[in-house]
């Protein structure tokens, strides 16, 4: 076994230098200890000085990793248009920032704890599972040594402690490398294939506010693109894809090569060769069994937005990693630490001493504390829990997969929580209870568009017996799709009411032996089967019905929380209530129960970055101000969107006073505290 030193704490980690020989000699290593340098800050493009110096109709863009691309139409550039114009983007340079300190992370999958094979140290030897051994060869040169950062190496596992450390660095490992090493396995008879095909893809296309053709575009009808299922399929089916782990080794990159064999492509053009896959004109079912549930995500996130962290926010991130792998529950928090945003990770702690739900019941009330929102308990869902922990702590070890839901059921409310004895004491609204729920309930993707319908039938004709049908047709679809239909949009998306609606009563008429291919064809199941949903179809009444938790059961309470976009199915017990889950519920994302409905001519539609605007029909003015909300108090304006100053003060608050408790108790709106346990 090898003798670890022990590391001191002032940002040590352990490097390995991979000693040169022959691809079948075994494998020699050693170890040396180095100080980490602080993360250099982000370098950033000058967006809107470039954009000043563009030739109308030009625009200049910055893609996912900081370039500067220029956009006229259909085409793309790296160059500036004005052949006159100087501008070099600085290209990063590892010694500068950091001196002589050069290295490689490895991200891989450990793989099964059998076969092991020996390597050798200057201290002694160590035995690494076959997937490692077999990276190793594969990576090692024969005329000079590599250096590179290894996790199942360069952290002692037998020491807990030394492992919390370690870990909580591991996001400065992977953002300091020089390059992140990806090892996906040893190769097979078409692997390389894969590699070649996604690469040829990714190279069609660039990543900068969407998708759009790269200046190095040889197929401009890339849209059509599809590559050999089998061959992809299998490729995209090994371990790496669905770890939890690389996506923080991935993101935070600064430059990542893809490594099968020995064959090779850089992370750059396989990250764009899986969206061309994903936006191909190729049906959803077919690339949903292409590619693993969490890859679906990976491909589109990045550190880069302006300066900030993840552009797709913490409870998203959550979701989007919640079918990946991993072994230790407690990295379901840990894995991701090093991508929210500053403040917050660095308050997140390794510690393997605590239990999993202690772990995420500090997170809980971290996120709370830190972003002043209860908008995870969004993931809780009493069913699916197998941890110790209040039910309202998401036992983000299991999280229920659900895709983005646009709503404002508490509007722009801030939390009143706090934690009392083990209960975290909430405000809010209570809406009514659960009257009745169908029997039938949705466990995620149909195997079939036949079953697909079956279950829109049922769930359409349990509705339709109690919510009237002047507005049923609306409020089923809209519910069903959790606003993603046209009526409730601003951007263009194909699904509306009307559509769905006449859908549905055709295929109701459509003969058994042709359904399949018709059904298929609709635009109905053409959007319901893209998504995963596991939902109960439930209706509270007046005219709301709604998709709640698996869980849910007649009785339940159905509540609004100050912080919480979506409305909560609770249980009330002894103690207080129990959170079953969220639940969409027609009539309540645009902040009816604390506002009332928008007033005509107003109409109140999603935009493309999911944010609440009003649209007046008779004049076809949009604003982002909610008609509802009427004038500021007197003595306080509005200085910056979402930051307020009374008359005489000095300090800025970001809360907006006519969403305070005051403010809506004077409009008549009874609140509630909810003691949830």
């Amino acid at each position: 076994m090898i003798n670890y030193l022990p590391l001191h704490d002032a940002g040590e980690i352990r490097l390995i230098e991979l000693l040169p020989d022959r691809f079948d000699n075994e494998i020699r290593i050693s170890l040396s200890h180095v100080v980490l340098p602080p993360t250099p800050p982000e370098r950033m493009i000058d967006i809107q000085g470039l954009q000043r110096t563009l030739p109308p109709d030009w625009e200049v863009l910055q893609t996912a990793e900081g370039r500067a691309i220029y956009v006229h139409g259909r085409d793309t550039s790296w160059t500036h248009p004005d052949p006159n114009f100087k501008y070099v983007e600085e290209d990063w340079d590892p010694a500068a920032d950091f001196g002589n300190l050069s290295f490689e992370a490895l991200s891989y999958c450990w793989g099964p704890v059998q076969p092991q094979e020996t390597i050798l140290c200057a201290s002694g030897s160590l035995s690494v599972r076959s997937n490692l051994a077999s990276a190793l060869r594969y990576l090692r040169y024969q005329d000079r040594p590599r250096i590179i950062w290894i996790d199942a190496i360069c952290i002692d596992q037998s020491n807990p402690d030394e492992r919390s450390v370690q870990v909580a660095r591991m996001g400065s490992i992977y953002a300091l490398a020089e390059r992140v090493v990806v090892w996906l396995g040893l190769p097979t008879e078409d692997s390389a294939l894969a590699l070649r095909e996604l690469e040829t893809m990714g190279k069609q296309i660039e990543m900068a506010q969407g998708t759009r053709q790269s200046p190095e575009c040889t197929h401009p009808e890339w849209e059509t693109m599809c590559p050999d299922t089998k061959t992809v399929k299998s490729f995209l089916a090994r371990p790496w894809f669905q770890r939890l782990w690389i996506w923080q080794e991935i993101t935070l990159a600064k430059q990542a090569q893809v490594q099968c064999g020995h064959a090779t492509t850089s992370w750059y053009y396989l990250r764009r060769g899986l969206i061309v896959l994903l936006e191909c004109n190729a049906p959803d079912a077919r690339k949903h069994e292409l590619m693993p549930g969490p890859l679906r995500h990976l491909p589109y996130n990045t550190t880069r937005k302006a300066g900030s962290t993840l552009w797709n926010g913490m409870p998203s991130l959550l979701q989007e990693t919640a079918k990946c792998l991993y072994t230790d529950p407690r990295d379901a928090i840990y894995a991701l630490s090093s991508l929210v945003s500053d403040e917050l990770s660095k308050k997140i702690i390794p510690n393997y001493r605590l239990s999993a739900g202690q772990v995420f019941q500090d997170f809980m009330l971290l996120f709370i504390q830190d972003f002043r929102s209860t908008v995870l308990l969004e993931l809780c869902e009493l069913e699916a829990r197998r941890i110790e922990a209040p039910t309202w702590v998401p036992d983000f070890s299991n999280l229920v997969p659900s895709s983005t839901t646009p709503c404002f059921a508490a509007g722009k409310t801030l939390p009143e929580a706090n934690m009392i004895s083990g209960a975290l004491r909430v405000l809010g609204v209570q809406v009514g209870q659960v009257a009745a729920v169908s029997n039938v309930k949705s466990g995620g993707i149909p195997e079939s568009v036949t079953k697909g319908f079956t279950l829109i039938k049922t769930w359409y004709e349990f509705g339709a017996k109690k919510v009237p049908s002047e507005i049923y047709p609306e409020a089923f679809f809209t519910v069903l799709f959790r606003g993603w239909i046209q009526e409730r949009r601003v951007d263009k998306i194909n699904s509306n009411v009307i559509g769905l609606y006449d859908d549905y009563l055709r295929l109701d008429d459509v003969d058994s032996v042709d359904f399949e291919e018709t059904a298929s064809r609709s635009q109905l199941m053409h959007h319901f089967m893209k998504d995963e949903r596991h939902h109960s179809f439930f209706f509270a009444g007046k005219d709301h019905v709604g998709l709640g938790p698996l869980g849910t059961r007649t009785g339940d309470v159905l509540a609004i929380v100050f912080g919480c976009h979506l409305p909560l199915v609770l249980r009330k017990c002894h103690e207080g209530f129990q959170v079953v889950g969220p639940a969409y519920v027609y009539g309540l994302s645009e902040a009816q129960v604390l506002l009332g409905t928008v007033p005509h001519p107003w109409v109140a539609k999603m935009d493309s970055r999911n944010s609440l605007e009003y649209l007046n029909n008779d004049t076809g003015k949009v604003s982002h101000e909610d008609p509802r909300l009427g004038p500021l108090p007197n003595g306080c304006e509005e200085v910056a969107p979402g930051r307020f100053r009374f008359a005489g003060a000095v300090e800025i608050i970001e809360e907006d006073p006519r969403w305070t408790a005051e403010s809506l108790k004077e409009r008549g709106v009874s609140l509630e505290t909810f003691y949830l346990v």
